[in-house]
């Protein structure tokens, strides 16, 4: 059973960010390090994993590794409001359309980015503070 989780996450992903900023505020069962996967720390000591820079990863201070939909699963099982839900979601009649829904995300990421995105855009709408980004970028 690991003792410390850590989490790789896309640093130039908004979404990402804004996910990692989430479960660093959410109460865990056990200590969850949120790590820039492009930081010069992730890529000396996890820049060898197979899918690094490519997904979402989770390592366990057991030496354990998740990617992708697992990892995902992983970081809810660390939390202490959503452990149920990620051992629901991990059985397997709910395994595949978990995995589905995170592909579709990862897929969807850019999109999903600029709605949380907020850096101003240069047009002349973003000098009156009314600026809205499009989802479609």
């Amino acid at each position: 059973m690991p003792n410390r989780l850590t989490v790789l996450y896309d640093e130039q992903c908004a979404l990402c960010r804004r996910s990692a900023d989430w479960l660093q505020k959410q109460p865990c069962f056990l200590p969850v390090v949120l790590l820039p996967a492009g930081s010069p720390s992730a890529r000396e000591l996890y820049g060898s994993l197979p899918w690094f820079g490519d997904q979402l990863i989770v390592v366990a201070d057991t030496g354990e590794v998740w990617a992708g939909s697992a990892a995902f699963l992983v970081c809810l099982w660390a939390m202490a409001e959503y452990r149920e839900l990620s051992l629901w979601l991990a059985t397997p009649g709910l395994a595949p359309l978990a995995e589905r829904f995170f592909r579709w995300v990862s897929l969807k990421r850019g999109r999903l980015s600029a709605l949380f995105d907020h850096r101003p855009c240069g047009g002349p709408a973003c000098a009156h503070g009314v600026c809205t980004l499009s989802p479609y970028r």
